[in-house]
């Protein structure tokens, strides 16, 4: 799990990370939200490995901050997805405590099965009975 570092993205001054991160969501064949940029990579030297795209309605009834990651296919499996979601899940719930919000809904938008085992040790149920491409969605109050 030491084998990257992980990186929180600013869209104003990591515009190759950004790109990097978007590419990795392009050859996995996941698509990305107009409003889902990449908020967390992590890096190899300067590779990026894994990406994870996310967006926040901290205003919303309830609020929501959803998700997708990817991984290069060369680091599967080595515990990135999972310090990419610690990551990541860390920082939304400092800028949950900052608003002043009761909580937040994490909802992860799952195009691998391989994150299902992952997502539910997190803490995540799904929509529905069990993942399919038709029911991706897993959740987690935070």
């Amino acid at each position: 799990m030491e084998r990257c570092t992980i990186i929180a993205v600013n869209d104003e001054d990591d515009w190759e990370l950004m790109e990097a991160g978007e590419a990795l969501f392009d050859a996995s064949g996941i698509n990305l939200g107009r409003n889902e940029p990449i908020t967390h990579v992590c890096v190899e030297g300067d590779v990026v490995l894994a990406a994870l795209a996310s967006s926040l309605a901290i205003e919303g009834d309830p609020p929501t901050s959803t998700f997708s990651v990817a991984v290069s296919p060369t680091a599967r499996r080595a515990g990135i997805a999972r310090k990419l979601i610690a990551e990541y899940m860390d920082d939304v719930r400092a800028q949950v405590s900052e608003y002043g919000a009761p909580g937040l809904e994490l909802v992860a938008w799952v195009v691998n099965p391989h994150m299902v085992p992952l997502l539910e040790r997190l803490g995540f149920d799904s929509d529905c009975a069990e993942w399919s491409p038709d029911c991706p969605h897993f959740r987690r109050w935070l």
